[in-house]
């Protein structure tokens, strides 16, 4: 028997996804105060290199140029 999971069927111990593969990243861009100026996006094209969108709004980053972060 395992020593994992929380005594309820053996479930794994963990957190579930906040996003699916693919789905990309936003954050914040941060002046060297600390200030968040700006959002930046991260995603994989279709040619399989990490692309970058940038936008004042984690909306505009996220719909920046048809990427596949538009939800």
């Amino acid at each position: 028997m395992s020593k994992r999971g929380n005594g309820e069927g053996g479930r794994p111990i963990g957190r579930a996804k906040s996003r699916a593969n693919g789905d990309g990243d936003v954050y914040p861009r941060k002046n060297k105060k600390g200030k968040i100026t700006s959002y930046r996006g991260a995603y994989v094209g279709t040619d399989g290199k990490r692309r970058y969108v940038s936008g004042k709004t984690k909306e505009e980053a996220r719909n920046a140029s048809g990427s596949p972060l538009e939800r």
